[in-house]
């Protein structure tokens, strides 16, 4: 089904009564020349809520709450896009962003295991680097193993606080995940390394689609071709995915005659 999706999704998104299957690209090219001829294409909106059915790259086939069915093509801002859920610890990779809260020794090394972690993507007002906890001015740049600003009078008077004692914000990308789930993070020039628990709440918010499965709830505000919403073709200009399942959790190992949780449901 997805195939034939892929092979027709656009063709209604062009203003012009065809019958033909076309490509993104011819989609693309078709939409310049009618612009350089000086058409313009006349678009309604509409917004809707519901489930993904199925993905084929950049489109999304949905069915809305109301029972409509939609095929979506995002088009929409990174700031205009939106992805959360959770994920099973073993889902980290290296390559991911993550960001976490944890106090760190000298080498740089998280001394508990972190508990909570999230994925994320860089965007205005959430960068990379490592900072202490509540300070302003954001992370990126830090220096924590570098030279120390001076301390005023009064810090210099108060009580001294290791700074193995100082909870930290670590925000950085994934360069080593071991065997045993430790991850060596990049931060903005600053090497942390940290063990995750096992049992470790995992979250994720990104500004992309790229963990999207069948399933997952979706609210989408698009438009579509003037008098063509019964086609279900449109364009994505916000699009919010929230994951239904735990994403990258292992499948349990089923041993020859032993039942399924299915099988014991019959």
């Amino acid at each position: 089904m997805l195939r034939s999706l892929a092979t027709f999704a656009f063709a209604v998104l062009a203003v012009v009564q065809t019958a033909s299957a076309q490509t993104q690209q011819q989609w693309q090219q078709q939409m310049a020349r009618m612009r350089q001829q000086g058409q313009q294409i006349q678009w309604e909106n509409t917004d809707f809520s519901g489930n993904i059915k199925g993905t084929q790259g950049p489109l999304l086939q949905i069915t809305a709450s109301t029972g409509e069915n939609w095929i979506v093509q995002v088009d929409a801002r990174p700031q205009d896009v939106s992805f959360t859920g959770n994920a099973d610890p073993a889902f980290l990779k290296a390559g991911m962003l993550v960001e976490f809260k944890a106090k760190l020794n000298k080498r740089g090394q998280a001394t508990e295991p972190v508990q909570n972690l999230t994925i994320i993507t860089v965007r205005e007002g959430r960068g990379v680097g490592v900072g202490p906890e509540g300070a302003s001015g954001g992370l990126a740049g830090a220096n924590l193993f570098g030279s120390k600003p001076e301390e005023s009078e009064k810090e210099k008077k108060g009580p001294k606080v290791k700074e193995e004692d100082v909870v930290q914000n670590i925000a950085g990308q994934i360069t080593k995940v071991g065997r045993t789930g430790d991850l060596t993070i990049n931060c903005a020039g600053t090497t942390v390394k940290a063990d995750v628990a096992k049992d470790a709440k995992i979250s994720v918010d990104v500004n992309h689609l790229q963990f999207a499965q069948v399933g997952d709830k979706v609210e989408v505000k698009a438009k579509f071709p003037m008098g063509q919403k019964a086609a279900g073709q449109a364009l994505a200009t916000q699009i919010t995915v929230t994951s239904t399942a735990l994403l990258g959790e292992p499948k349990k190992r089923t041993l020859p005659g032993m039942k399924t949780d299915d099988d014991k449901k019959e």
